[in-house]
């Protein structure tokens, strides 16, 4: 009897949420979903990752969110990163990156990709697509922090440590302060610019402050702890380095890096030292084809789940035809402003955009089209509309591709999720876009 009135109770509330629209969660859905696409990667001969794309395809089933296309970073092949929709791989994209670079593996680590391997980094705990533009790391000894190269005030180095890297597992050093203020840094400094700095630090002993040094050589104070961490800083100047502030106290240190960007890029490091590094930029287009995106053409819904490598204005994500019709999502005008495009026949139908606080961080981000219907998600929230204008011809679109439909102004940045569909009302919408 008991057991009788468990079950009941569990169907009254399966009722009540199905009342208000939605369906429970069946995690034998996405796990369905995840076998079929594991099979596939493993007759391709392609290599998987750790993922949480059962989960979100269970809770997107149970809005009635079905993607005609979809890509959640699970897995890679030489040149290519493979979409979980459609099912018969119509949709894997065609990754370009001719070097070599790092991305944080699912256990935390720095660890060395091949070429042309899309970059499934796990720095938030989660994976996502990493893709780089180029870099350039100035510092010609990132690793050896012993080298002259260094110049070491009130303070010594030791190496040969366990690091926060399985590529370079043994190359952090020890760095002591034998006085107050003890100090790494430049022995001869680089040419003023503007430069991020980046370090990797991990407490050994004491409770002082730590510092890192900016390019103008201030100090500015960062939170170390027991762990491996990435710190960084912005700054116009000619220095790089770090500071302790008490005698005594230690960090283990690995992977200075110094740039002419606004953001700390991926670890950038060609394998020998005695000269700068340098990372090619990464490219991801090719995702599906007419026969994948024929139903959309008239209405459809584009998402992506994004975080920018910067504000800088011109950066995209597009679903198009490569020639004059696209749906685009990106940045541009105002820092911190995401834009949506729609054009077709080469003239704009719809232009929308918002304002977020940080766009460096991850958003959820939708654009719906319909005749005489565009709006903007994010988050959540319809940000804009606009309800005039014409949508695309049959067979039109027949392309999703991280870029401006022109093989230019590459998406960089974070991108753990991609997909269209088709026509979601305001609820679906809002299901969709919600953190």
């Amino acid at each position: 009897m008991k057991k009788l009135i468990t079950i009941f109770v569990a169907l009254i509330a399966t009722f009540a949420v199905m009342a208000q629209g939605t369906f429970p969660v069946s995690p034998g859905y996405g796990s369905g979903v995840e076998a079929t696409f594991r099979q596939r990667v493993i007759d391709s001969g392609g290599t998987s990752y750790p993922n949480i794309a059962p989960h979100i395809f269970s809770e997107q089933h149970s809005y009635g969110l079905l993607p005609i296309f979809q890509m959640i970073p699970a897995a890679t092949e030489d040149s290519v990163l493979f979409a979980q929709y459609p099912t018969d791989g119509s949709g894997d994209m065609m990754v370009v990156n001719a070097g070599t670079k790092f991305v944080t593996n699912s256990d935390g680590l720095l660890e060395e990709i091949a070429a042309n391997i899309a970059a499934i980094d796990y720095t938030n705990g989660t994976p996502s697509v990493k893709l780089n533009e180029a870099n350039t790391n100035l510092l010609e000894y990132p690793l050896s922090f012993d080298n002259a190269y260094w110049t070491k005030s009130g303070a010594t180095v030791t190496g040969g440590h366990s690091s926060p890297s399985v590529t370079y597992p043994t190359d952090a050093y020890l760095f002591t302060a034998t006085a107050g203020g003890g100090s790494i840094k430049l022995t001869t400094p680089l040419a003023s610019a503007a430069y991020n700095n980046s370090w990797y630090v991990k407490r050994a002993t004491g409770t002082g402050v730590v510092s890192l040094v900016d390019a103008s050589d201030t100090d500015i104070e960062i939170a170390v702890t027991g762990g491996w961490q990435r710190f960084d800083a912005n700054a116009t100047g000619t220095q790089c380095g770090l500071k302790l502030a008490t005698s005594g106290d230690a960090v283990y240190i690995a992977f200075a890096q110094t740039s002419a960007k606004t953001y700390a890029p991926t670890f950038t490091y060609s394998g020998t030292e005695g000269a700068t590094s340098s990372m090619l930029a990464d490219a991801i287009t090719g995702g599906g084809d007419a026969a994948t995106f024929a139903s959309v053409n008239a209405s459809g819904v584009l998402y992506a789940e994004i975080a920018f490598s910067s504000a800088e204005s011109g950066h995209y994500i597009t679903l198009s035809d490569r020639v004059n019709d696209r749906i685009v999502i990106g940045t541009e005008g105002d820092a911190n402003t995401i834009r949506v495009y729609v054009v077709v026949g080469g003239a704009v139908q719809a232009t929308l955009g918002h304002v977020v606080a940080d766009i460096t961080v991850i958003h959820k981000i939708a654009a719906r089209w319909d005749t005489n219907d565009f709006s903007l998600w994010i988050d959540g929230i319809k940000q804009d509309t606009d309800s005039s204008g014409s949508v695309f011809p049959a067979l039109e679109l027949n392309e999703l591709a991280l870029d401006n439909a022109a093989n230019a102004a590459f998406f960089y940045g974070n991108t753990k999720q991609v997909a269209v569909y088709n026509y979601l009302d305001d609820s679906q919408m809002s299901e969709l876009t919600t953190p």
